[in-house]
């Protein structure tokens, strides 16, 4: 996968399954919510399908939750809300 981070800096990284050590071909973020604050979301309702090969760009304004996205993706940061499913 790639995500294009800003000034169109390009970053690839390979999400790694959950219970085996094997790339992810395909992820649905549904009903996400992300933030460090239960009550005080930064994005809410995150709902998409990315398949293996695809350009993803993450825009908005500072402290918008662009890179928490990207850290609950990876499992640095529980979402507040939803589900990640790995395929």
């Amino acid at each position: 996968m790639e995500v294009i981070i800003k000034n169109n800096v390009i970053v690839k990284f390979t999400l790694k399954d959950d219970h085996e050590d094997r790339p992810v071909k395909q992820f649905s973020l549904i009903d996400v919510n992300i933030g460090y604050e239960l009550n005080n979301p930064l994005a809410q309702n995150i709902n998409d399908l990315i398949m293996s090969g695809d350009k993803v760009a993450i825009m908005g304004p500072n402290g918008c939750g662009k890179s928490t996205l990207l850290k609950g993706i990876v499992s640095k940061v529980p979402f507040l809300n939803g589900k990640l499913l790995k395929y």
